[in-house]
């Protein structure tokens, strides 16, 4: 995205052909200059600059806006920090928050923009709540591809049950299955219930166009937060991995699937791969959403697991199998 500013003119004159400069120094180095044309005395004009390429993959930018020297100087420049990560998508500024945003009705949902420069996996996201919440308030975590009109959040590529959101706050940390993503893709928090979720934010004026949004419950299109008037920048991050192999085999081995409906179970024929103790086990119903997980031991060749099934409707599943390496996935028919 690229980097905006707010620039007011406290003077007492008007001002013409004002040049406002972005200067980005430490993992990234650029600078761009911008004209404002007229600034009337009391009036604001927001500056959009030049989206600089991030050559870093990670280290701290020092982010500087000026403006010419006038009688004040205290007010002609500004800095911000930001922190580049190759794992993390974050728009927090620091770990403090303003308060909590929110709307009390069911099935309203918020989502928030974000962006990979490459093919990459979703591993968690992490979204901050403020303060304590209703008893019972829930929510559901939805992964969405920005394939509707105007590039706004469309199709649901992932998403998970209903999950209690922490009754006193705080970060809420969800493991996502390795889906895999590739440039815009929107995270979505769903009311479960009737109360706000009170999602941590903090305040940044004008607040960017196209990156949080929200939708009534019932309601076919998305409203962009900006054109409320709010400057709540919601604290929704999302941790990153690499691209796996994903494939019908694991290692150097092959992945069996045997459903045994009489017992309401299946068998998983794992091989052992070397340096490997563990494989992460994911169930994803027909929407994506996660029913079940488990760590299965990978300590000889041959080694077998029971998987009980018992508590899931029947139906096609989709079993995936994670090592460090790949993503095993089979389809699984629950009967």
């Amino acid at each position: 995205m690229p980097v905006q500013a707010v620039v007011r003119n406290t003077g007492s004159a008007a001002l013409t052909n004002v040049p406002v400069t972005l200067a980005v120094s430490g993992a990234t180095t650029f600078t761009d200059t911008k004209s404002i044309a007229n600034l009337a005395v009391g009036s604001s004009a927001t500056v959009t600059f030049t989206a600089y390429p991030v050559t870093a993959t990670s280290g701290t930018n020092q982010l500087t806006v000026t403006v010419p020297a006038d009688g004040l100087a205290s007010n002609n420049s500004r800095t911000v920090t930001q922190v580049v990560s190759a794992s993390t998508l974050s728009y927090n500024v620091g770990n403090s928050f303003v308060d909590g945003a929110g709307v009390r009705a069911a099935n309203t949902t918020i989502a928030v923009r974000h962006e990979t420069s490459k093919p990459a996996t979703i591993r968690s996201v992490t979204t901050n709540f403020y303060g304590a919440s209703s008893s019972g308030a829930s929510y559901q975590l939805l992964l969405f591809a920005a394939d509707a009109p105007g590039g706004m959040p469309g199709t649901v590529i992932y998403a998970t049950p209903a999950l209690p959101r922490p009754a006193n706050g705080g970060a809420d940390v969800v493991p996502i299955p390795e889906i895999p993503v590739e440039g815009t893709f929107f995270v979505g928090l769903s009311n479960t219930t009737a109360n706000s979720l009170a999602i941590s934010y903090q305040l940044e004026t004008p607040l960017r166009s196209g990156t949080f949004l929200y939708r009534l419950a019932g309601a076919g299109s998305w409203t962009d937060i900006n054109t409320t008037g709010s400057s709540t920048r919601l604290s929704v991050d999302v941790t990153l991995g690499a691209v796996l192999g994903r494939k019908d085999a694991i290692g150097a081995g092959t992945l069996s699937v045997y459903p045994n409906p009489a017992h309401r179970s299946f068998t998983l024929a794992l091989p052992a791969i070397a340096g490997q103790r563990t494989a992460e086990l994911t169930l994803l119903n027909t929407l994506g959403q996660q029913v079940l997980a488990r760590t299965v031991p990978l300590v000889a060749s041959g080694t077998e697991t029971q998987v009980d099934v018992s508590s899931l409707a029947p139906g096609l599943y989709t079993l995936q199998i994670k090592t460090n390496r790949e993503v095993a996935t089979k389809k699984v028919l629950v009967e």
